[in-house]
């Protein structure tokens, strides 16, 4: 899971709750290796839709975590990224 400390007081916040959850580890002997460059452009090449999405969701996590963290006194809607060719 990608930025796993913020997730979890994003979640405490929305559920309001006197504490930070705790996201057990399953796999405990290191990190996620970083696909390679080669791999990446495959990837992009091939799944458009589904990085159109990440993104979105990424600038959707940030406009809600600022909201919550009071960044901002009101939502703001992230913009919607440039849409993939297809």
């Amino acid at each position: 899971m990608e930025d796993t400390e913020r997730s979890m007081k994003l979640l405490q916040v929305t559920l309001g709750l006197d504490f930070t959850p705790v996201l057990p580890r399953t796999n405990g002997k290191g990190g996620n290796p970083q696909p390679s460059t080669e791999t990446m452009k495959k990837i992009k090449k091939y799944v458009p839709k589904d990085l159109w999405l990440y993104e979105y969701a990424k600038r959707l996590f940030q406009a809600r975590w600022n909201y919550f963290m009071g960044s901002n006194c009101t939502y703001v809607s992230p913009e919607l990224p440039p849409l993939p060719n297809f």
